[in-house]
Parts: C-alpha cells; structure tokens; sequence
C-alpha cells in the first residue's frame, strides 16, 4: 500500500460525542418513566436521526404520543452541556497533523449533519487539516451505506486502495469495508462494549501513535509520502 489518503469518521473518533449522547438520552428517558438499554441506543450510533427514531422507542416504551420538541430540547441541553467541555479524542490532533506534514490528503466522512460537523470541526480549530469535509447532508444514504465513503475517495481523487478509513462504530466500519477500505477502528468509552470485528485493525487509541506506526501495525513495511 501507498497510503495517500486517511478519511476520518467524527462522532466519537475525533471529539467523543457519543457517551455525552447516551448519557443524555438516558436521562431522558429515566425523565419519562422509561429505561434505555445501551443495546437499544447503540443501534443508531453512526447513522442519521432520520434513520433512527429514538422519540419513536420512548413513546413505545411510555405508551403515549410526547410532544417531541420538548423531549429533543431536554436531550440537547443535557448533551451539549457535556461536549462543550470534552476535549478531543486522545492523540487525535498529533496524528492528523503528522498525517499532514507528509503530504496525505485527510478527509472527514460523518453521518451527523453538516452544522454540526463544521460548527464542532471550527470549535477545536480543525477545519483547514481537512482537503474534504462530507457529511449526511451531501448524500442520500448515511452509514451504514458506503455512500459518504464513495463520495469522499472520488472529491480527493483516490482509489480505494490508496487511502485508509478511521472508525469507531459498527455502522461506520460497515460503510468504510462495503466501499472496500481498510479500516481501523479506535472506539472511545461506549463503542468499545460494542463488535467492531469486522474492521481490519482495532487500536485502543491513537495516542502516541505516529503515521509510520500505524503503517507498521497495518503491516506496510515502507511508505513513500509526499513530502516525506
């Protein structure tokens, strides 16, 4: 392999917004009367609201229709209290701008929506690392479909086999191997309890991880970069 491109997934691989998710959505639901299994909420991780109504699971389990702006603000509130304090996922930042300094090109292919995306990218000043920013809002289909993956290997001008995809879910892994990508999946507090086995290396973190290492783990003996 002649890596020339890394694409990054967002939720939780490079601010970890899911476990502030659950949390909140747990809250809700215990608001309510109801308890939220974490395999009942680890079915949307990596997919579109649209794709996965959670109202439509708390309405089932307290057998009544919920005025639903209400309930999405009471979640907003809680979770978002919470990412504004979290930091970026460890090692994230080192190995996005070492990734740089060798010319590769780097990418992000979220499932989540293009404010927040960019609003959450501009938030830790990571906007410019990036040739290409895609989101749910530029595709059809969101993960688990290989849609946003398809779309951001032909925008940086690359074959599948020259670039790498990074995850932390299952949907996510999903999409990156159905657009046949080597993908490597780093999961954060939750995912880790979920099957991430169809990705083809899982790390615990990119902490004090560089480029040429994880080439290494990969089993790439010799990368040639850019500007390396």
């Amino acid at each position: 392999m002649q890596l020339k491109g890394i694409i990054f997934d967002f939720d939780g691989l490079i601010l970890d917004t899911e476990t502030p998710d659950y949390i909140a959505w747990e809250t809700v639901f215990r608001h309510y009367g109801a308890y939220l299994a974490f395999d009942e909420w680890a079915v949307g991780v990596g997919k579109k609201l649209e794709d996965f109504d959670i109202l439509a699971l708390l309405e089932a389990k307290v057998q009544k229709p919920l005025d639903r702006t209400q309930v999405m603000k009471m979640h907003h509130e809680i979770a978002s209290q919470m990412i504004d304090k979290q930091p970026l996922q460890p090692g994230i930042l080192d190995f996005i701008c070492d990734a740089r300094s060798k010319g590769i090109k780097l990418a992000v292919a979220s499932s989540s929506d293009k404010k927040w995306v960019h609003g959450n990218l501009a938030k830790h000043n990571l906007t410019g690392y990036f040739d290409r920013i895609f989101t749910a809002d530029d595709v059809s289909q969101a993960k688990p479909a290989p849609e946003l993956y398809i779309k951001t290997l032909s925008a940086l001008c690359l074959l599948p086999h020259e670039a790498i995809a990074i995850e932390d879910s299952p949907n996510g892994i999903r999409a990156a191997k159905a657009a046949t990508l080597y993908c490597v999946a780093i999961p954060n507090h939750v995912t880790r309890k979920m099957d991430l086995k169809q990705a083809d290396l899982i790390l615990d973190t990119l902490e004090n991880i560089s480029l040429e290492g994880l080439l290494q783990r990969i089993g790439v003996a010799k990368n040639t970069f850019a500007n390396g």
